[in-house]
């Protein structure tokens, strides 16, 4: 597709991202890290300061530099900018799938049709137009343009190392990223530019290993390892609910049901997806899941699995769901009728989670605009707390940012 084409699909992308949530540019807010960590680092310790100091075992180069580009806007613009920044990485991918570098993963209808039910799929509004969750979406990115043909031109070859630095100084992505650069540099040793991935995001990797093996250990409580409670997640946070949308209800199902849905939904992904590079991601957004399981961010005073099973819209969920609608759509342009039949059917059993997913959370706004003159009129050195969204449980702490006056 030319390059005219791809901006025009690019920009309808981004209508549908502002559809689904419309506030989160025409009433910009903070949402949890984006203000508590990031851009209050940022403005307190300044940003070079902070650029490079890890969170939670790992740095996140992104929605830090998100923060820094934010830093030059007044407070009130600053979510504004950081929102902008991840609507932007959010609709990379839809770029990337319906580039002439992704042809190995099949038609031009096929690609458009994999990139339509990224932008619309139920069980994501926790990683929607965010710069804290931005880093989900690049990785989408990085692992596209890794498993595409490899890059010809100059500015593809400066996008691929842009992106697959950046994502694996973002988070534990890196991580996933490398043996698959791995298997692809070892099946093409001839191929320069697999050589150049392959060492770009070896460098990523190691750095951002060291820092995690010298940070504390994640904060979780009993993870609560059991059959049972991986059959409620992936039978019913990821398969269930990507197809019926986010309610806690979809976890109450019996759980031998569940276990069945978590099973038949893991061999349709093997069965529909035939192809290398698409085999490839499934198995990259398995280890995301199965790293996720194994060291989540939940509070210490839970059970982790057990937490993780009822709660809802998690973004952890976020790429074996994304391999289930892709499954779909592969299944759909099968040749095979059986697989065909049974795609159109979880198909249209989607359209429930599609149109109850559609519009994401509606927050409360902190006014910005006043809390920005209250910081102005104090003295210098004096704090100012403002809290920030999402609302948080009961019992638990909530999202504060804290600015200090310059």
């Amino acid at each position: 597709m030319a390059w005219q084409l791809v901006a025009i699909a690019a920009l309808a992308a981004a209508g549908i991202c502002f559809a689904r949530q419309p506030e989160s540019l025409t009433q910009p807010q903070f949402w949890a890290e984006d203000g508590e960590i990031w851009y209050q680092q940022a403005y307190n310790s300044g940003w070079i300061a902070s650029v490079f100091a890890p969170y939670n075992g790992f740095l996140h180069l992104v929605p830090r530099i998100a923060a820094g580009i934010a830093m030059w806007f007044p407070l009130a613009y600053a979510p504004l900018v950081m929102n902008l920044v991840g609507l932007t990485i959010q609709i990379l991918p839809v770029a990337i799938l319906l580039s002439s570098r992704m042809r190995n993963w099949g038609s031009i209808y096929l690609r458009s049709s994999l990139a339509l039910i990224y932008l619309i799929m139920p069980n994501c509004a926790e990683i929607s137009i965010t710069a804290t969750n931005a880093i989900w979406h690049l990785a989408l990115a990085a692992v596209l343009l890794l498993l595409g043909e490899p890059p010809e031109k100059r500015g593809w070859r400066y996008l691929d190392r842009a992106a697959f630095a950046l994502s694996g100084l973002s988070g534990p992505f890196g991580i996933f990223l490398l043996p698959i650069a791995a298997f692809l540099a070892l099946r093409e040793p001839r191929d320069r530019r697999r050589r150049e991935s392959l060492m770009i995001l070896a460098a990523a990797t190691a750095l951002q290993l060291s820092i995690f093996a010298a940070a504390h250990a994640r904060a979780h409580g009993e993870l609560g390892v059991g059959v049972g409670s991986f059959c409620r997640i992936l039978g019913g946070q990821v398969y269930f609910e990507t197809l019926f949308g986010q309610d806690p209800w979809g976890v109450l199902v019996n759980a031998k049901l569940l276990a069945v849905v978590a099973a038949g939904g893991t061999l349709f992904i093997a069965a529909a997806i035939r192809s290398l590079e698409g085999r490839l991601f499934a198995l990259f957004a398995g280890m995301v899941l199965m790293a996720s399981l194994a060291s989540p961010i939940t509070p210490p005073d839970t059970i982790a699995w057990k937490a993780l099973s009822t709660a809802v819209g998690v973004r952890y969920w976020f790429f074996p769901s994304l391999a289930l609608c892709w499954a779909i759509v592969f299944a759909i342009f099968s040749a095979r009728a059986p697989l065909r039949g049974a795609g159109v059917l979880l198909l249209v059993a989607m359209t429930i989670g599609v149109i109850r997913d559609w519009r994401h959370p509606v927050y409360t706004r902190p006014d910005l605009a006043s809390f920005a003159r209250e910081l102005s009129s104090l003295p210098p050195g004096q704090p100012l707390a403002i809290r920030i969204n999402p609302p948080v449980g009961d019992g638990q702490p909530p999202w504060i940012m804290e600015l200090i006056k310059h």
